[in-house]
């Protein structure tokens, strides 16, 4: 890292947020407290090869880049999924995960975790007003979960988590659910789902994800093809689902990634400065 002109740190926050809009969700964004996370990007330059005035630069130049791209209508999350015909033949290829019907723990016995997943399970749906027994999603008969381990944890936090966003005193709230992606391998009191606004939370080497509209696993080349990698990328034909899933939960969203490089050489050739409030003259 020392032989480069300045230090990556990382993209807190936004470095794999993403926008999973659809019209109901945008219908929405008045409703949404304006206080929100912002996407913070970090970086550093070396002392020795840059001055105040750069860094300034490539702030403003970097923020003028990001007001830009604000401007266009964000892609929603399920737009780079595989097409349908691909989608089936892929799905069936993954470890056999599950069968497509529901599985109990419960003979297995209970053990810690699965007695706090319980009990927040039950708190939560005492705030909502549906009982314990309630499966007001996987107790659909169209209900699939493809590619999912169905226990009765992963089960209950899609059932919850239908019945919190259908709960919503907002329009149009079926389109809210079937617009969201949630990280089953999550705990459900941390709510790692599309948020009402339609940005989804980051990816992490562990995250499970599910579609309501899809019914099924997000596969790990989906997920990329989410953080910006292109479809013809290569990847090695022993390369397993769980090490693809490994990689992205390691990686920075390209198009992030890019607009940091390209603002910084945009700095490195200005023939600008700054305005003064932004630390420039």
């Amino acid at each position: 890292m020392a032989q480069w002109p300045f230090l990556w740190s990382h993209v807190s926050i936004c470095h794999n947020v993403f926008e999973s809009r659809c019209p109901a969700s945008r219908d929405s964004r008045a409703a949404v407290p304006k206080r929100q996370k912002r996407s913070i990007f970090v970086g550093f330059l070396r002392k020795d090869i840059y001055t105040s005035k750069d860094a300034a630069a490539w702030r403003y130049i970097l923020k003028e880049m990001i007001a830009n791209v604000q401007t266009e209508t964000p892609k929603e999350m399920l737009d780079f999924l595989l097409p349908k015909d691909m989608q089936l033949g892929t799905l069936q290829a993954l470890p056999p995960l599950s069968d497509g019907r529901p599985k109990s723990t419960a003979s297995a016995g209970k053990t810690a975790t699965d007695l706090e997943w319980q009990l927040h399970s039950a708190q939560l749906r005492e705030t909502l007003g549906i009982s314990v027994s309630s499966k007001i999603w996987t107790g659909k008969s169209s209900f699939k979960g493809w590619g999912l381990s169905l226990t009765d944890r992963v089960q209950d936090a899609l059932d919850v988590t239908a019945a919190k966003i259908l709960s919503r005193k907002v329009k149009n709230t079926s389109a809210h659910l079937l617009n969201t992606i949630i990280d089953v391998s999550q705990s459900i009191t941390r709510g790692t789902c599309t948020k009402q606004s339609g940005v989804h939370p980051c990816f992490t080497t562990s995250s499970e994800l599910y579609s309501y509209r899809e019914d099924r696993l997000i596969l790990a080349i989906e997920m990329l093809a989410i953080l910006g990698y292109p479809r013809e990328m290569i990847i090695p034909e022993d390369f397993t689902n769980r090490q693809l899933k490994r990689l992205v939960g390691n990686t920075i969203s390209l198009p992030c990634l890019g607009m940091m490089f390209w603002s910084f050489q945009v700095m490195r050739r200005r023939d600008f400065e700054a305005p003064a409030e932004m630390g420039g003259t």
